[in-house]
């Protein structure tokens, strides 16, 4: 227990600067203990220590060069603050500040996107001149250098004049709240308040109603608490602020459908007579945060359209208005939407020689019933081959249904597929191998927090796969697996960039015997673990959107060996170009990529901009070759088996650099070109004899 000494000493230093007798009289018994000399020289040496304290502190405020405050100062004698039921009065005052700043934006990033600013534009000045210029003649050259001085001399008097106007912005928004801290800490004693210290500790107040997640509060000082007179007054010296918890008088929606032919600049217009919304309003509501009656949690709210708009055909958002009575608002959604059918052609030359150039047919719905689920169906087979007879070899389909489980927080991707293919490899001595296999399962995944537009889900699975192997020479090969997985996912995406990390962890835990894992492949075990840890990252360099810099990294790692099925392919399109497809099989690994591209159409569209001399008004046609972009790019492989046997490597690597270019024809073809050069030798790849890969997508 503390003795008399440390309670006086620790109420000293709890409030700066207060003098630490003011609490005697509550903290001393009735019957009066003398103190020693050593003790009250500690006493002196904590007050002393106190004083120099807050001078310190008075110092550092007076170097913030608050704004002058010449509002109408009134006699206060103590706080009081009413109708605040969400958050309580100690917790509002628990961390009042000394000086309360109430920018959005700190002064030193301000600054510094000022400063970013001036740099791009005379960077844009600059490569305009350089164009420019090369073009001209000697005379003209001079006259464009001659503008362009001007111009950037202009930009830094600009720049030079917007500075200090800054600073003073962020100087007005800096409140003083010392007085109030006295008003706190000495109830019944006057002191002189402005309205201007006033107005920030409301400011003060809502920020902290807006750091819980808080909308629709108000705070202020009633005009009740003023008495009119010669000189205005607070009644009894009483600061009254009242705080107006504004609940949910209505909830309204307001739907807008994408015209590709309208000529606005944001194509999305009114639902017409007859035409129903994508999303069905009932379970949308039913989902909503927001209730009639409650006061708004601003960041449920936020989350919860986070989540909405994670759709990529449709954009919501909330607007917060006055509601049907002065001390309620109206919240109103505001839901933008696309068709949610999608059909699409895909043909590369990835995978084994029986899939390279078999076309891939799909189907996605976005929003298949209104309850924002979404069902995919897809098709490869050489249909090129036997069209009549679309699963007669050779073939794979796959179709998956991932819907909202109670909330739009918790999801389960339902998923089921079969494959049929011809597999020829030489490593089985020539012999044709009929490889199939049938799969279905389930993927839970809860979104647990979002914060700063990162969502963090963590996510459950559970399967069931069949893998079949029919060698024309020699027995027939089947497993069956049970597997039950766990991890999480770590993603972020805005306009300029897209940014993820997962991890997952799979596990058998049923299946075949060990004599079957080992049929399929020697010295396969049925009781397997495998790790997959992966992260990605793609960026545009400018906002022009030229430049795109993209990165990827995945490590695989498996306690035992694997069969078939749950190996990795090393090499092609997907994974190291350059290299043959699918050129090494293994159970473990390292697969990491880099490219970086630079988009012609976008450069030829700023070069554009730059030299508009006049704004325009309405829609322009769209040109016909949207990206063109010329790309580089090097990826990185390590395969590694475990366990090696006698006709095994335990170790390969792959590298390749490379050339390519990506390009975007109207709305709906997508065309890939890449050209590998490798790097590192393998069994069938020499370094420098490279590989073409190509990707086409038709969307329709």
């Amino acid at each position: 227990m503390m003795n008399y000494t440390t309670r006086i000493i620790f109420s000293g230093l709890a409030f700066l600067g207060l003098a630490p007798f003011a609490f005697v009289s509550a903290d001393v018994p009735a019957k009066k203990i003398p103190i020693r000399t050593e003790d009250r020289l500690e006493i002196d040496k904590e007050d002393q220590a106190a004083q120099k304290i807050r001078a310190e502190r008075d110092l550092q405020i007076e170097q913030l060069n608050l704004p002058q405050d010449d509002t109408v100062r009134f006699e206060v004698k103590q706080l009081r603050i009413k109708e605040n039921t969400l958050i309580s009065t100690e917790d509002l005052l628990n961390n009042l500040p000394l000086v309360y700043d109430d920018s959005q934006v700190s002064l030193q990033k301000a600054e510094a996107n000022l400063k970013s600013e001036l740099d791009k534009n005379k960077a844009r000045r600059k490569a305009e001149y350089k164009r420019k210029s090369a073009e001209a003649g000697g005379q003209e050259r001079d006259k464009l250098y001659e503008k362009y001085q001007k111009d950037i001399e202009k930009l830094e008097a600009d720049y030079a004049t917007e500075l200090p106007r800054l600073k003073e912005r962020a100087r007005q928004n800096l409140y003083d709240l010392r007085e109030i801290h006295n008003v706190i800490e000495h109830p019944g004693r006057t002191f002189q308040i402005s309205t201007r210290t006033m107005s920030g500790l409301t400011k003060y107040f809502l920020s902290v109603y807006r750091d819980h997640g808080y909308a629709g509060i108000y705070v202020y000082v009633p005009a009740e608490a003023v008495q009119d007179g010669t000189k205005p007054v607070l009644k009894d010296g009483d600061l009254i602020i009242e705080i107006l918890e504004a609940r949910v008088s209505d909830t309204t929606m307001n739907y807008r459908r994408y015209d590709p032919t309208s000529t606005e600049a944001v194509p999305y217009t009114d639902l017409k007579e007859g035409q129903k919304p994508v999303i069905n309003e009932s379970v949308f509501l039913e989902w909503s945060p927001v209730k009639v009656g409650r006061v708004i949690n601003q960041k449920q709210l936020d989350n919860f359209i986070n989540l909405l708009n994670l759709n990529p055909d449709r954009y919501v958002s909330a607007i917060i208005s006055r509601g049907k009575t002065s001390d309620t608002v109206n919240l109103g959604y505001d839901v933008y939407e696309r068709q949610p059918w999608h059909f699409y052609i895909q043909a590369d030359n990835a995978g084994s020689d029986e899939r390279q150039w078999s076309p891939r047919l799909g189907i996605i719905n976005t929003n298949l019933t209104g309850r924002d689920d979404r069902i995919t169906a897809i098709y490869q087979g050489p249909l090129y081959s036997h069209p009549v007879e679309p699963f007669l070899k050779n073939y794979s389909v796959y179709g998956s249904y991932d819907f909202p489980v109670f909330t739009p927080r918790l999801r389960l991707n339902l998923y089921a597929g079969h494959s049929n293919f011809d597999v020829f490899t030489d490593d089985a001595g020539g012999i044709d191998f009929l490889g199939g296999g049938d799969y279905h399962g389930g993927i839970l995944r809860f979104n647990v927090f979002q914060t700063g537009g990162w969502f963090f889900d963590v996510t459950g699975s559970l399967s069931h796969e069949e893998s079949r192997i029919s060698p024309s020479l020699g027995t027939k090969s089947d497993v069956e697996m049970d597997l039950w997985g766990t991890g999480f996912d770590i993603h972020r995406s805005d306009d300029i960039s897209n940014t993820s990390f997962s991890f997952n962890r799979v596990e058998s835990f049923d299946g075949s015997s060990e004599d079957k894992f080992n049929d399929m492949r020697q010295d396969a075990d049925p009781d397997f673990t495998i790790y997959t840890a992966s992260a990605a990252h793609s960026r545009y360099l400018d906002p022009e959107k030229i430049q795109r810099i993209s990165g990827s990294f995945r490590l695989l790692s498996a306690n035992e060996r694997l069969v078939q099925a749950k190996m990795t392919v090393f090499g092609g399109l997907y994974s190291v170009r350059g290299y043959d497809e699918n050129e090494i099989v293994a159970d473990e690994g390292i697969l990491a990529s880099l490219q970086y591209e630079y988009d012609l159409v976008k450069h030829l569209e700023a070069i554009d901009k730059a030299d508009e001399t006049e704004s325009t008004t309405g829609q322009t046609d769209k040109p016909w070759l949207r990206k063109a972009a010329l790309l580089v790019f090097t990826d990185y492989g390590r395969a590694e088996i475990k366990h090696p046997i006698a006709t095994e490597k335990r170790v390969q690597e792959l590298g390749s650099v490379g050339l390519g270019i990506a390009a975007t024809i109207g709305d709906n073809f997508d065309a890939g070109v890449y050209y590998g050069y490798p790097l590192r030798s393998t069994t069938d790849t020499d370094v420098g004899n490279g590989r073409w890969n190509f990707n086409l997508i038709y969307r329709f």
